[in-house]
């Protein structure tokens, strides 16, 4: 199946992002980094915010299981896209059976 982004099956039939949107999240971290330099943080408050931040992404697994794929799980930033395509057809499905 292909996605409408352009993303095709990968391993485990889970869907890869295309070469356009690895590049374009690639150049939003670029912008993002120039614009501005990230505050001085002590360790611990650095340790903990890593922390929640994976906590975090567990639940959005847990959430959306195989319709997530993550990015960039040790880049700063983390990036990661959620396959919402699915959840819409069959909302519509329903929307159109009342």
């Amino acid at each position: 199946m292909e996605s409408p982004h352009g993303a095709s099956p990968g391993e485990g039939g889970a869907l890869s992002p295309s070469p356009e949107a690895v590049g374009m999240l690639h150049e939003m971290a670029l912008r993002d980094s120039q614009q501005g330099e990230e505050p001085d943080l002590p360790d611990e408050q650095l340790r903990s915010n890593d922390q929640l931040q994976k906590d975090e992404m567990l639940a959005v697994e847990a959430i959306y299981g195989d319709n997530l794929n993550i990015l960039g799980e040790n880049s700063v930033p983390r990036y990661f896209q959620v396959y919402l395509f699915y959840i819409f057809i069959i909302f519509l499905r329903k929307l159109l059976l009342f």
